[in-house]
């Protein structure tokens, strides 16, 4: 049976497990079928939806951007308002046989007062990713934020993007779109206001983030004041305990 020294010490320690455990998401771009289910775009793009792509011309354009509204996210209801996350890593679905990858093309991921570049790996399936390395200033964003994410060229290349029209109608995708309107919102699946194909109701990157909510230093401090101050109760208590195990 555990004594209650040792119970009010386990108590104390498992607050501290609980209080250093950082937050981690997975963010998909969102599919809403005709009778409201919601489910990744990401992982579902082959149910039965129309699918393109856009490729720039070498030696004219050397870049495509597309918009990432991370709130309308699937997953993003797991958000905390106001704090930062961490990205880990970005994915998004590409040519199928991995076409316009690698061979010096980079991604940059922006929102507004920071950003983020990386090598766009060479790729043999549709399935491209970046990571974030470990970094004193890590790139961080918050569920309120916009993400501007940028496909560049480089050694005479062209890049693609690919991207899907939702089902028939009502069926809808949030979270992700080739272009913004001039009031800061992305296109709500009329198709006259889209980029690229516009007698689509939507031309939607299919994209994955995931994110840590950046708490991790500060809890792991919290926890060695939690821990050292359980083992100060256990030198202090252990006394008493003592005294009352010989009565």
């Amino acid at each position: 049976m555990t004594s209650p020294l040792k119970q009010i010490l386990m108590a104390v320690l498992l607050a501290g497990s609980v209080a250093v455990g950082a937050q981690k998401v997975t963010l998909d771009t969102m599919l809403v079928d005709a009778q409201g289910n919601r489910s990744s775009l990401y992982e579902n793009h082959k149910s039965g939806m129309g699918r393109g792509g856009h490729t720039t011309r070498k030696g004219e354009e050397g870049s495509i951007t597309f918009y990432v509204e991370v709130a309308e996210l699937l997953g993003a209801g797991k958000m905390e308002d106001r704090k930062k996350y961490k990205l880990d890593s970005f994915s998004l679905i590409g040519h199928p046989a991995g076409w316009w990858s690698g061979h010096g093309r980079e991604i940059c991921i922006s929102n507004g007062e920071n950003r983020l570049v990386r090598n766009l790996p060479e790729s043999q399936n549709e399935v491209l990713t970046v990571h974030q390395k470990k970094a004193k200033k890590p790139f961080t964003f918050t569920s309120d934020d916009m993400l501007e994410v940028t496909i560049v060229a480089r050694q005479d290349t062209d890049v693609h993007v690919e991207f899907f029209d939702a089902p028939p109608a009502p069926a809808v995708i949030r979270g992700t779109a080739m272009n913004m309107l001039p009031d800061g919102t992305l296109p709500s699946g009329k198709g006259s206001d889209n980029k690229y194909q516009k007698s689509w109701r939507f031309n939607c990157p299919a994209v994955r983030i995931r994110a840590t909510q950046v708490e991790a230093k500060y809890d792991t401090k919290r926890l060695a004041m939690i821990g050292g101050g359980g083992l100060i109760l256990l030198f202090l208590l252990k006394p008493l305990f003592g005294r009352k195990k010989k009565r």
